[in-house]
């Protein structure tokens, strides 16, 4: 099986940014620990039946979906939907994306899944700035899924600051990359 790239320009970048990250780290996750082990095409066949129900429902929307090797599911929302520099309200266009992903969610082989939305800066200000910032992020679409519907239990935010950059920090488009969010579900059986 393999990765089919997003449509959508930015995610599409955001996309080879990742790949190009995973290639070079040799089963690693790509720049850190929070963000689990590389994605791969392996996995059982039932893994990879989630992978491909959740990529034919979220990849029109412009999301990715992943495998990675303990078993979770990656959703990567694209930067150009998510948030503006120092900023953690979630923009109006990036809305409609999320309520996709909470709908699928919700759907039957799904519903039961463990939700851990990880959110992400890029390297402008202090560390600790950065560590409030995308934790403040992960909160805001945790607030927003709860509101389309999805359980409190099931959800869980966590903030990585800079510290996992999927392109370099150097320019203003590479910090828009940065800027992002990562939905991981964890699938009975999936380790983390």
């Amino acid at each position: 099986m393999r990765l089919q790239p997003p449509a959508r320009p930015l995610a599409l970048a955001t996309w080879i940014a990742a790949v190009l990250v995973c290639a070079g780290c040799a089963g690693t996750s790509p720049g850190g620990p929070g963000a689990g082990p590389a994605p791969t095409d392996h996995g059982t066949p039932a893994q990879r039946a989630l992978r491909q129900a959740l990529s034919d429902a979220l990849e029109p929307a412009g999301l990715s979906v992943l495998l990675m090797p303990d078993g979770q599911l990656q959703l990567n929302v694209p930067s150009d939907f998510s948030f503006g520099p120092d900023r953690a309200d979630i923009r109006p266009e990036g809305r409609p994306v999320l309520d996709k992903v909470a709908v699928s969610l919700q759907a039957p082989e799904f519903v039961a899944m463990p939700v851990r939305v990880v959110g992400h800066t890029d390297s402008q200000g202090s560390d600790a700035v950065n560590e409030a910032l995308s934790l403040a992020r992960a909160i805001s679409v945790r607030r927003h899924l709860e509101g389309k519907g999805i359980a409190a239990s099931r959800l869980q935010a966590v903030g990585m600051g800079a510290r996992e950059p999927v392109a370099p920090n150097d320019k203003a488009y590479g910090r828009t990359l940065n800027r992002r969010i990562e939905i991981y579900l964890q699938p009975a059986g999936a380790a983390h």
